[in-house]
């Protein structure tokens, strides 16, 4: 037995891979893409050999556009799918399938699989793969005769990409250069929208520090008012409370507590404690005439018990 592809004998029956047709040894099949070994029984030694010549492998790093998942990108004239590259030159067709799993937790939302499904020009060789390794959400609108899904923007991007490369028959420089301006576009309308977020939060924190600034103030304006007040009030009621401890005495009472003296005192005494007071409450020293006529009644009344 030989293998169909290295032409190398197979000498175990148990180190040969059986295909649709033919059959290759176990070191062609390390050697074959993922993909291609994952339906190795859905192709011929013939497209086996074409796809082994066809599908070689490749960094991801020198792609230009890759999903999340980094199961597929594109490179400059060849579409990257786990670790390979597929020549656009040999490309035919090119489609995403979605498999619904289960509904979603929105309506018109279905959870499933994505399926790429790359078919090439010769030997009518299909590609298959799945697109993620996660579950991915696709929203979905039921027309008269189909149910349409529209996919995630990177999967929607590199069909629309790869389809348009296929029907003007070029590579993908062009549409390169038409992503990275895209993309600096977008990278600038995002860094202005996020300056604007940030000028309007720096805004908004500085409106809250003024508002909470004048809400300070008038608690400091609230309380000093309050607290005037409440001296005032506290005045007014010692003040009563002296009019009417001086209501209930006598006048000759008063005129002793207005003057600090008890008796016996003597008329030199009380004249020059009436001198100081008169001093005191002068309206030029910022006292009043009524104080000063209540100091001259309080003196001419001692002055009757002054010895």
């Amino acid at each position: 037995m030989k293998c169909n592809v290295c032409n190398n004998k197979i000498l175990d029956e148990n180190k040969q891979i059986i295909l649709k047709k033919g059959r290759i040894c176990k070191q062609c099949f390390r050697e074959l893409p993922k993909p291609i070994r994952d339906h190795i029984d859905e192709y011929t030694a013939g497209q086996v050999k074409y796809l082994k010549k066809t599908i070689t492998k490749v960094d991801p790093i020198n792609t230009w556009c890759r999903t999340s998942s980094h199961i597929m990108g594109l490179g400059d004239d060849y579409i990257y799918l786990k670790g390979y590259k597929i020549p656009i030159s040999e490309v035919k067709a090119f489609r995403f399938v979605f498999h619904p799993v289960a509904d979603g937790k929105k309506p018109n939302v279905s959870i499933g699989r994505i399926t790429v499904e790359i078919t090439l020009k010769k030997r009518g060789v299909l590609l298959s793969c799945e697109f993620s390794d996660k579950m991915v959400e696709a929203v979905y609108r039921i027309t008269k005769n189909s149910i349409i899904y529209f996919l995630p923007a990177d999967a929607e991007f590199l069909e629309k990409t790869i389809t348009e490369a296929l029907r003007s028959g070029q590579d993908f420089v062009e549409a390169k250069k038409a992503a990275l301006k895209s993309k600096a576009k977008w990278d600038q309308k995002k860094a202005q929208t996020e300056k604007a977020k940030r000028e309007e939060a720096e805004a908004a924190a500085r409106r809250a520090k003024e508002k909470a600034e004048r809400d300070r103030k008038a608690q400091q304006t609230r309380e000093e008012k309050e607290r005037r007040e409440e001296e005032q009030r506290r005045r007014e009621r010692q003040q009563q409370e002296q009019r009417r401890r001086q209501s209930s005495k006598s006048p000759l009472d008063n005129a002793k507590d207005l003057f600090h003296v008890e008796m016996p005192f003597t008329k030199e005494q009380i004249k020059t404690i009436r001198n100081e007071l008169l001093k005191k409450h002068h309206p030029d020293a910022g006292g009043s005439l009524e104080k000063c006529q209540e100091i001259n009644t309080a003196y001419d009344l001692l002055l009757k018990f002054a010895n």
